[in-house]
């Protein structure tokens, strides 16, 4: 098992990828609390994917079938060769999007592989241990062990 940094208390330690990416859905739930509930009318669409306003039904008419759908008790995901769409069932609307195409590049300019330094000296914000939010426009970017994007993240809402 891979082990990565995780910065806890201005510390970094060591954590297994598994354990890292089990707090991820964790991890974008306490950051969507800080964010402000106007942030869905702004927020940023992913090939014609808004969170906060699209639906199931716009997620399967946009994107195509997906490789796979799973169903939780809260949630429907819906599964991609390289996005994950989140979809609460109370709401009904797309919750946040998972991306990790290596030919996407957002609305900041960022794609796959950029540097934690670039992104933070573009969005003046030091981020909280492996991720960057933007909270003007609702992506957040997490890195992997070596400082470089591994997945974006559309649609930081609540």
């Amino acid at each position: 098992m891979k082990r990565v940094p995780l910065i806890v208390g201005g510390k970094r330690c060591w954590r297994t990828a598994s354990v890292l990416y089990s707090i991820v859905p964790a991890l974008l739930l306490c950051l969507s609390l800080f964010v402000p509930k106007t942030l869905a009318a702004s927020a940023v669409p992913y090939r014609g994917l808004t969170p906060g306003i699209s639906t199931l039904q716009d997620t399967l008419r946009l994107l195509g079938k997906p490789v796979a759908k799973v169903y939780s008790d809260d949630r429907i995901v819906c599964k991609y060769r390289s996005v994950q769409v989140s979809i609460p069932k109370k709401s009904g609307k797309v919750q946040y999007i998972l991306i990790f195409d290596t030919e996407f590049r957002d609305v900041n300019g960022f794609r796959l592989g950029s540097s934690y330094s670039e992104i933070r000296k573009k969005l003046n914000n030091d981020g909280a241990g492996n991720s960057i939010v933007d909270l003007n426009k609702g992506i957040g970017y997490i890195f992997d062990a070596t400082g470089r994007v591994e997945q974006i993240v559309y649609g930081i809402v609540r």
